[in-house]
């Protein structure tokens, strides 16, 4: 097949360069094999000055707007006054490097070319190396030296969508920004070792495909939870420019992000939150099919009467609080109200992590000195957050798990631990207050005692904030709680703070008001729990009789099934109700099956509280597990 030299030929289509310049079809001057070659970015410059020229002169009165030149025309000026260049693929190439109004994708594509030149020749240096310094072994067949790409076919239409989206979720995965599919060694990759496919640009990514990405997930989502009961959530959080509230949907222990609202121009009510609810409510019900059993948001500002709205216009529907959310304000309650002594604790403990922390020849001798003894990994210190919940119980955890290297490192070093933080007076005096906390028995002891009543509210806010976290189990981890801190022991000593954190609890039980039915119900439909879990004493509350409890399943029932007050419940109600409390008919322990599971759950390697507690009703909670 003839081909020009510029990588033209009357059978093939031209060189990519000449996607960035004009070819005029006459050849350059006297050469009889190239063709003139004009610059598109050279030729869009004297466009814009041309046509600027034209429309002063017309604004100036000085050429008739019906004479004003049209695009064609102005073209054809461009391309007369541009001296052509020689249409070598080479010359192509020097004059978009030079060149400041080639654009980017012709330095794009010039970078590329490059990278393919300089990476070929280095493949064939490294073949001819190979050849010439190996030798065949007999029997064996030589192997390929080199890595090269088999000419593949293209994509199919339906390939290349599936690559694009693979593209962008590639980029998503890898938390990498959509422009860097424009980087030219990128693009380059991509044509090398995916010739098949066309890379997409960040605009195509930012815009249709994922467009049609979201859409294909909004109706899998569709389909996934059409027909099924679903818990909706709010949850707001700040960035460094905007107040966002996020919504979710919970079915079945999966998380499922709905929608995301930028409220930094409306002021924070629970009215305006609400609408922005509503609105979201729509889509889980109407578009998406879920049935909307319970709502949860935290406690503070708007969303604490949001609950409130929510329930004036839905009755039916259980408000929940962020159970997480109020076991950190339980253990909040604890270091504030107990007596001076956490406090001190608290604040000793943050002087010695934050000097160590901020001085980095004193951490330096903390790690020097678990390598002289040996331990097996190295620790650091946590420092504790308000916002980050159980990292109190953590923060004191892990400085107990230091205390020996801690100690050793003040008994062998003192002097030079003395001047790790600087030499000035003052800076000694620092170091010197934390070598004297480290030696403090009462400190170490004091320590050890608020760690050991963080503990169990730590395993608890674990158990509230998990994705497939049911009011039985809050109602269960509250009672064990007020259980542990209730019962005098050696281990819960202090009267003092065993009373704050009682009176915490009470006040966030006391809180739920009519929700309480809820939970009480949620609990007793828990087979493992049913009515055991119960005071069933003679001093015990009717309500929580045989008989009295059953009025409140009467009140769950009607309205979690939307009766009216008048309405009366199903007839088989009761009798289906007093078969269950006594394990009795289709609700005994074989049919059931509630020593198969739970011998199931005890065999796992570890178990959850949550789960010992309702293996194990009658048991204490072990937080030691």
């Amino acid at each position: 097949m003839a081909r020009d030299t510029d990588g033209t030929s009357t059978t093939s289509k031209k060189s990519d360069a000449w996607r960035f310049f004009h070819d005029s079809g006459r050849k350059y001057r006297t050469d009889k094999t190239h063709h003139e070659a004009r610059c598109l970015g050279c030729l869009k410059k004297i466009d814009s000055a041309l046509k600027k020229y034209d429309a002063d002169q017309v604004s100036r009165g000085l050429l008739p707007r019906t004479e004003a030149r049209t695009s064609s025309q102005l073209r054809n000026q461009a391309v007369r006054d541009l001296d052509p260049i020689c249409g070598k693929i080479d010359a192509l190439k020097r004059h978009i490097t030079k060149c400041d109004d080639a654009g980017d994708a012709a330095k794009t594509w010039c970078a590329g070319e490059k990278v393919k030149e300089v990476t070929l020749k280095l493949a064939q240096e490294t073949a001819e190396g190979n050849e010439g310094g190996v030798s065949q072994l007999p029997g064996k067949q030589k192997k390929q030296s080199v890595f090269g790409i088999v000419q593949a076919k293209s994509f199919t239409k339906k390939e290349q969508i599936e690559y694009e989206h693979n593209v962008l979720k590639l980029t998503v995965a890898l938390n990498a920004a959509w422009r860097g599919v424009d980087i030219p060694f990128v693009r380059w990759f991509f044509d090398k070792y995916v010739p098949s496919g066309h890379l997409p640009h960040r605009q195509q990514l930012s815009s249709h495909i994922l467009n049609e990405e979201v859409d294909t997930i909004t109706e899998d989502i569709k389909t996934e939870v059409h027909g099924l009961y679903g818990t909706g959530s709010v949850d707001g959080w700040s960035t460094k420019k905007d107040a966002v509230q996020t919504t979710g949907l919970n079915v079945f222990g999966k998380e499922y992000p709905l929608n995301m609202h930028v409220t930094t121009p409306e002021r924070k009510t629970s009215a305006n939150l609400l609408q922005h609810v509503l609105k979201d409510i729509e889509i889980m019900t109407v578009t998406w099919g879920i049935v909307l059993v319970a709502w949860a948001c935290d406690s503070g500002g708007d969303s604490k009467g949001l609950r409130r709205l929510l329930l004036e216009i839905m009755p039916w529907i259980i408000a929940i609080p962020c159970w997480a959310h109020q076991m950190n304000l339980i253990a909040g309650d604890y270091l504030i109200k107990s007596d001076s002594r956490v406090i001190d604790v608290l604040e000793q403990c943050l002087l010695v992590i934050n000097w160590f922390l901020g001085h980095k020849r004193a951490h330096s001798m903390l790690e020097n000195e678990q390598d002289r003894e040996e331990w097996a990994r190295h620790l650091t210190f946590i420092r504790a957050g308000i916002t980050r919940w159980t990292t109190h119980y953590l923060s004191m955890r892990r400085l107990l798990e230091l205390k020996k290297v801690l100690r050793s490192l003040v008994l062998r070093d003192e002097d030079i631990l003395l001047t790790a933080g600087g030499d000035k007076e003052e800076q000694v005096e620092a170091a010197q207050a934390i070598i004297d906390i480290i030696e403090d028995r009462d400190f170490w002891a004091g320590v050890a005692r608020t760690k050991i009543y963080l503990e169990p509210l730590a395993y608890a806010t674990n158990v509230a904030q998990g994705a497939s976290t049911r009011l039985d189990h809050v109602l269960v981890t509250l009672a064990t709680l007020h259980r542990t801190y209730s019962v005098e022991s050696d281990v819960f000593d202090d009267p003092v703070a065993s009373a704050a954190l009682l009176k915490s609890l009470q006040k966030r039980w006391a809180a739920l008001k009519t929700d309480q039915d809820v939970y009480l119900v949620a609990v007793f439909l828990n087979p493992y729990f049913r009515a055991f879990f119960f005071n069933d004493s003679d001093d015990a509350p009717h309500s929580l009789s045989r008989i009295g409890f059953y009025g409140l399943v009467k009140r769950v029932y009607k309205r979690v099934f939307r009766l009216e007050a008048g309405d009366d419940v199903p007839p088989e109600l009761f009798s289906n109700y007093l078969q269950y409390y006594d394990g009795e008919g289709r609700f005994t322990k074989d049919k059931l099956g509630l020593d198969e599971f739970k011998q199931e759950y005890k065999g796992q390697v570890r178990l959850n509280r949550l789960a010992y507690a309702c293996i194990y009703p009658y048991k204490r909670i072990p937080f030691n597990l």
